[in-house]
């Protein structure tokens, strides 16, 4: 006799965060960043507090097949309801490339463990294709602490009419709260900065956004993502951060959705 999954039959849903931080790397020619891993003991107890079970993936267990299995079984794994939460703590870059669709002309990078300068490196439109086998229902959050993230992951946010910003050049000239209200899709965003800028961790036990970001959901009563997306934009300018401009983005209904709640 055939199963038939009933809704009764269903687990509850699950909230569940990968919290990926990457201090220290293999290769020389990265260079470490003193913080990046330390992420990982400011955002936990929040998510914790707002019902996620988290994993860290930090410095040495954090290489280019770690992150791709523990994404794969975070996603795979999800049920409709479900809450999938992304945090990624580490070295950021982003290359011009002529022959790339993304809408700003160059392809993102972000730099596991064991990267080199390309080698290794996750692109963006890679962790857009990972996070698209997520089932229908699933809700998808991603944080991005790292320089140049601000279009990360471009391929998972459906873009209109991506050929108006085929030059790097143009795409610079269209504001930033335009980008994000024409980027649709399931996944709701939050990144350190414009992908042109630099995120700091000069603090060296920390990133500014994700410090910024805790100190929010700890002391601030936002009822909505796109609350504390605003609330990032305008605490970075009234602490005179003016090098760097974080960014978020998603659909309507994940921007209206309570933080970090399903949508």
């Amino acid at each position: 006799m055939s199963r038939t999954t009933t809704s009764s039959s269903r687990r509850p849903p699950l909230r569940r965060a990968l919290l990926i931080g990457v201090a220290k790397y293999s290769n020389a020619t990265i260079g470490d960043l003193p913080g990046a891993d330390l992420n990982y003991t400011l955002l936990a107890p929040e998510l914790a507090r707002r019902g996620f079970t988290t994993t860290p993936l930090l410095n040495e267990a954090a290489t280019r097949c770690a992150i791709t299995a523990a994404i794969a079984d975070l996603i795979k794994s999800a049920e409709p309801g479900d809450v999938c939460l992304i945090a990624y703590s580490g070295h950021g870059n982003s290359v011009a490339d002529p022959d790339t669709d993304e809408p700003d002309g160059a392809n993102e990078f972000i730099y596991p463990y064991d990267a080199g300068p390309f080698a290794a490196a996750i692109r963006d439109d890679e962790l857009a294709a990972w996070l698209k086998e997520a089932r229908p229902g699933v809700s998808i959050y991603c944080l991005f602490d790292a320089c140049h993230s601000g279009t990360m992951p471009d391929g998972f946010l459906p873009f209109v009419r991506r050929w108006w910003w085929r030059t790097r050049r143009f795409f610079r000239r269209v504001p930033f709260w335009f980008r994000r209200r024409v980027a649709g899709g399931r996944a709701m965003v939050f990144s350190a900065c414009r992908d042109n800028e630099e995120a700091d961790y000069s603090q060296l036990d920390r990133g500014r956004f994700t410090d910024v970001l805790v100190d929010a959901l700890a002391h601030g009563a936002l009822a909505s993502n796109q609350a504390l997306g605003q609330h990032l934009v305008q605490s970075f300018e009234a602490r005179g951060y003016r090098d760097q401009h974080p960014e978020f983005r998603g659909s309507p209904q994940a921007l209206s959705a309570g933080i970090f709640e399903r949508y």
